[in-house]
């Protein structure tokens, strides 16, 4: 690793930050649209919530400079309005309920599959396809997730009990063979690649099982 890195890239998460925003807005307008009689995908009410979610509770606040965080504040400021006068729509909560319980289960399909290989290994086989596509199939989609009921939350929406024991089964599953599965990809020299940890927020504790160290952090001489 190049020891000169010691912070996060400001504008990679000034980036990640614009692309939530982007698709934020894309799907606002397309529910604001008053031609649009039909009713909302549940995949488009799930995306919108995650997205808006990754913009409130992303770490962006502790890492871009104080200028550009003001800025970046007053966008999501007017996301929240937007979304606030969406949310009133009828059928809105349902709609999101329905996307993030069908998110659920196709991660709980993939981790399935990873338990039974853990349950009946075979020689030179991974538990799962590789680290990167742990991150992209399961990780990822399990993020947005959270992000999404932790907006809900936020917004003070009925969600279901269910839907979060749902979301808190799947972590327990992520918790069980996620140390399984990093071992594996190590010992198979493919390990998971180190990640800068301060772009996360710090309940997301997978992120430090998979990158045990920061990029932030110099290796030791």
């Amino acid at each position: 690793m190049n020891a000169s890195v010691e912070t996060p890239d400001k504008g990679n998460i000034e980036r990640l930050f614009h692309i939530a925003a982007e698709e934020a807005s894309k799907l606002l307008s397309r529910f604001e649209d008053p031609a649009q009689s039909a009713a909302p995908k549940s995949q488009d009410c799930f995306q919108l919530m995650s997205s808006v979610g990754e913009m409130n509770f992303g770490t962006w606040r502790t890492i871009v400079d104080p200028r550009i965080a003001k800025r970046l504040t007053g966008i999501l400021a007017r996301t929240l309005e937007r979304l606030r006068t969406v949310l009133r729509r009828p059928g809105f909560i349902e709609c999101f309920v329905s996307g993030v319980l069908s998110k659920i289960e196709r991660l709980d399909l993939e981790l399935r599959k990873i338990e039974l290989e853990i349950e009946n290994p075979r020689p030179g086989r991974l538990p799962y396809v590789g680290p990167d596509e742990f991150d992209s199939e399961i990780i990822f989609g399990f993020e947005r997730t959270t992000y999404a009921l932790w907006l809900a939350q936020d917004l003070g929406l009925h969600v279901p009990p269910r839907v979060q024991a749902a979301l808190v089964a799947v972590e327990e599953k992520i918790r069980n063979v996620l140390p399984i599965v990093a071992e594996a990809f190590r010992a198979d020299d493919y390990p998971f690649p180190q990640v800068y940890l301060e772009l996360f927020p710090e309940r997301f504790w997978w992120r430090r099982v998979m990158s045990p160290k920061s990029l932030s952090k110099p290796d030791d001489p």
